[in-house]
C-alpha cells in the first residue's frame, strides 16, 4: 500500500457516522422526557408557593393597614376561574361590588384541584392580621392543594390570628 493510497482510508464512513448520530439522538430522547417529568414536579411546588406568597402579601397589607382596608385572596373566583384574586374588602363579593379597581388577577400557572373543605378566600383583618373566611367568621384550617395525576398533595395552614404554615 503505498502512502497515496493510506491518505484516502483515513476519517469514518458515512454509515458510521449516521450510525452515531442515530445513537445520541436516540439518547437524548430519553433525556427529554425525564426533563419533562421533572417539570412538572417542580411546577406544583412553585404554585403552591406563589399562593403562600399571595396571602403573606395580603396579611402584610392588612397589618400595615395598607388603604385602610382589610385585604384578602380569592382562590378561583367565578370572575377569574383559573386565577388567584388579591383584594381589599371585608370579602370577595363586596370587594367586586365597592372596589373593583382593587382586584388583581394572577394567573394560576399549574392545574390542581382544590378540596372542598378549603376556603374559597381568606380576608385577613386591618390591624390585626386575623384570618377570616369569606363569610367573616374566624378562620383556623387548611387549604389543601391536590394534583390527582401525579398523586401530590399540599396544606396551607392558616390559624385564627393570620399564621401561615405550609
Amino acid at each position: 500500500m503505498s502512502i497515496k493510497e493510506a491518505s484516502f482510508n483515513r476519517g469514518f464512513t458515512l454509515i458510521e457516522m449516521a450510525t452515531v448520530i442515530g445513537l445520541i439522538a436516540f439518547l437524548m430522547s430519553f433525556s427529554l422526557f425525564i426533563n419533562l417529568d421533572n417539570y412538572k414536579s417542580d411546577s406544583f411546588p412553585g404554585e403552591r408557593d406563589r399562593l403562600v406568597t399571595l396571602l403573606q402579601t395580603a396579611r402584610a397589607d392588612s397589618l400595615n393597614n395598607i388603604d385602610q382596608i382589610s385585604h384578602g385572596v380569592a382562590i378561583r373566583p367565578s370572575e377569574y376561574p383559573g386565577s388567584y384574586a388579591y383584594y381589599e374588602g371585608v370579602n370577595y363579593s363586596d370587594a367586586l361590588s365597592q372596589h373593583p379597581e382593587s382586584i388583581n388577577p394572577v394567573a394560576i400557572q399549574y392545574a390542581f384541584d382544590v378540596t372542598n373543605s378549603s376556603p374559597k378566600e381568606i380576608v385577613f383583618y386591618q390591624l390585626s392580621g386575623d384570618a377570616h373566611s369569606g363569610d367573616g367568621g374566624p378562620y383556623d384550617g387548611d387549604i389543601t392543594l391536590n394534583d390527582a395525576g401525579r398523586n401530590m398533595q399540599f396544606n396551607i395552614s392558616i390559624n385564627h390570628e393570620g399564621r401561615i404554615d405550609w
